[in-house]
């Protein structure tokens, strides 16, 4: 649960509740230097965003964000994050609480601008990211309101592969992909036919050849052909992972069910992760811990303090809630096999893993020896045998190979310089650049693809991944 997004891996996804959630969060600074309440402290406005940051009496910082996904003036989608504690030298990273997998909320403060990057699904609402460049005190053009833009799906090349015709779209999963029409879910195939009807309140993405459903307080959960294949006594949240899906029981808790809907895992859990190599995070007594398939315990609740996915083998934990070097790795086992010394981290990915102490960053092996020296001030996990660095004092993100030998650039004009806000990653295939919600594809060399430039660009949905093959965005 503390991995960042830097690379769209075809996983099972929780569906998103389309309410406003406020998440209290535990905050996780990553420099000890205080900032100014002078220095960041007002109101912050952006497109469909707002923050608020309120010093306190104890020098700690009450943070409150907000955003929306908006389809159509009935069905709007709003998320928020609340955080409590000291904010580290104008940037802090904290964890929504109950949030799924491995998610994180940055925010960097510069010169009158935050900089908010959501990392992973934090669960915040139905396909609602706060990834966005917020602005003090200047209300942005669009208040939080809906929108009636329609999104379709583009393959690589830019050309429409699926026209524009839905009001939400989420990534394909298993060759289907939700689509939301009229008020109302459904499914479509690659080649964009609606083969299972919009007749649905709320779905989850296929998972496991399974999707959850409900419409007017029936649940249960379908075939990729829409036959219901089986009911559910409460509303599906998550998809099947691994022959197993979280539901929560009446008493407010949740369960692991298996494919013929009879309780596997009892445990009330107040939370329930999905289920990767066998392993999955729960939360009991406002512990987290990690159980197998059978319910057994392999890391005790409050043992650690926060856990990540298993990827690799292997799955990122915090030691504890405290600031400074307190992560590390656990083995299947749950033994730890790289001990709890870097400030932050991201899952293995290519049989390595882009750590960071104090500042910088650099890359480990699965046996924790460091196969790239901490050298960059940001860098992207690998994948397809490449990641995306930026070296100190340098504007230019560059692409290298496992040796760390550069075998790219991204040209002057499309690097960050005027908000000081880049997050790069790799998307199957693709490399992308992310600055501010544009969101331009380029090849392994960091040339950009020129379909995805220009003012007539179509536009790209930076909080859905790039999934078998194909992008959801709208025209320009």
């Amino acid at each position: 649960m503390v991995k960042l997004p830097l690379l769209a891996k075809m996983r099972c996804f929780h569906a998103r509740a389309a309410l406003l959630f406020i998440l209290l969060v535990t905050g996780m600074p990553v420099i000890a230097k205080q900032a100014t309440r002078a220095s960041i402290a007002g109101e912050y406005f952006a497109d469909y965003g707002y923050m608020r940051v309120r010093p306190l009496k104890d020098g700690r910082f009450s943070l409150h964000i907000e955003t929306q996904w908006g389809a159509e003036p009935n069905s709007v989608h709003i998320g928020a994050a609340e955080w409590t504690g000291p904010i580290a030298s104008n940037q802090v990273t904290f964890k929504p609480e109950g949030a799924s997998g491995a998610c994180f909320v940055t925010v960097k403060f510069r010169s009158n601008q935050a900089m908010v990057m959501e990392q992973a699904d934090c669960g915040l609402g139905a396909d609602v990211n706060l990834t966005n460049v917020y602005n003090r005190g200047h209300r942005a053009a669009r208040k939080i309101e809906s929108t009636t833009t329609k999104v379709g799906f583009l393959d690589a090349s830019g050309r429409f592969a699926i026209p524009a015709l839905f009001d939400q779209a989420r990534e394909f999963h298993e060759g289907r992909a939700a689509v939301k029409l009229k008020g109302k879910f459904g499914f479509i195939d690659l080649q964009g036919r609606l083969v299972i009807a919009n007749r649905y309140d709320n779905v989850t993405d296929f998972s496991d050849g399974m999707a959850g459903v409900s419409a007017k307080n029936i649940f249960g959960f379908i075939d990729k052909s829409g036959k219901t294949v089986l009911k559910a006594a409460t509303e599906p949240t998550r998809s099947f992972c691994e022959g197993l899906a979280a539901m929560k029981s009446h008493d407010g808790g949740y369960d692991y069910i298996d494919r013929n809907g009879q309780i596997a895992i009892p445990g009330s859990f107040e939370y329930a992760g999905d289920f990767h190599e066998g392993r999955a995070t729960i939360k009991k007594n406002h512990l987290f811990g990690v159980i197998d398939k059978q319910g057994r315990e392999i890391v005790a609740p409050g043992t650690y303090f926060n856990f990540g996915d298993f990827h690799d083998g292997l799955a990122l934990f915090v030691k504890d809630n405290t600031v400074g070097a307190n992560q590390g790795y656990l083995d299947l086992d749950g033994k730890v096999c790289v001990q709890p010394k870097f400030d932050s981290a991201f899952d293995f990915s290519d049989g390595l893993a882009a750590v960071k102490q104090v500042d910088l960053w650099g890359y480990i092996d699965k046996q924790g020896k460091i196969t790239l020296p901490i050298q960059f001030s940001e860098a992207s996990s690998f994948a397809n045998g490449v990641a995306i660095v930026l070296r100190p004092n340098s504007v230019n993100y560059v692409v290298i190979d496992r040796s760390g030998r550069k075998v790219g650039r991204f040209p002057d004009e499309f690097v960050g310089l005027k908000t000081d806000y880049s997050s790069v990653y790799a998307i199957g295939q693709l490399l992308t650049w992310q600055h501010g919600l544009v969101l331009v594809p380029f090849d392994k060399s960091g040339n950009p693809l020129p379909p995805f430039l220009g003012p007539k660009a179509p536009k790209i949905d930076t909080t859905i991944p790039f999934a078998e093959g194909l992008f959801v965005g709208s025209p320009n």
